[in-house]
């Protein structure tokens, strides 16, 4: 229920022969496991890493290629690719970014340069909803296709 305000879809390997992937996929599931269902009251904020976080083995992260197999290995690997899946909608909707990283000025394998919001230790994605109402966050994820939505949220 509500009114879809937008939606943005990413693409990730499915294929088990990548040194960690299973890791990073388990990693991507969880993380949009855990934003699905979050609502952004009017006028408050979401902090990506209040919900996600910390990227820990005791959080239940495993162990996973940073940065989309392009470094090394870390807990989490993976999660940033659900940020940056979320962050697309944030550029696209009335949100004021109040805290943003990207990952480096090259970007990342899976969106172009600019695109993507890194999440970590020391960096955070943190927008207010200026919107006049509720919003709430959804993800799909089947088969190596991420899709993040935004909606209006309406009272029960």
């Amino acid at each position: 229920p509500g009114d879809l305000l937008y939606a943005f879809t990413s693409f990730f390997t499915t294929s088990l022969k990548k040194e960690g992937n299973s890791g990073r996929m388990y990693n991507i599931r969880l993380a949009a496991e855990r934003l699905s269902g979050v609502r952004v009251e009017e006028g408050g904020m979401f902090s990506f890493n209040e919900i996600c976080g910390p990227y820990t083995k005791e959080n239940g992260y495993r162990s996973a290629p940073i940065l989309s197999g392009e470094s090394e290995m870390g807990y989490g690997g993976g999660v940033c690719q659900v940020c940056s899946t979320f962050y697309n909608i944030v550029l696209r909707v009335p949100m004021v970014i109040e805290e943003m990283n990207w990952h480096s000025q090259g970007g990342v394998s899976y969106l172009p340069a600019g695109f993507d919001a890194t999440v970590g230790t020391n960096s955070d994605l943190v927008v207010r909803n200026v919107l006049p109402y509720t919003l709430r966050i959804e993800f799909e994820n089947l088969d190596g296709v991420m899709t993040a939505f935004l909606f209006r949220d309406y009272e029960d």
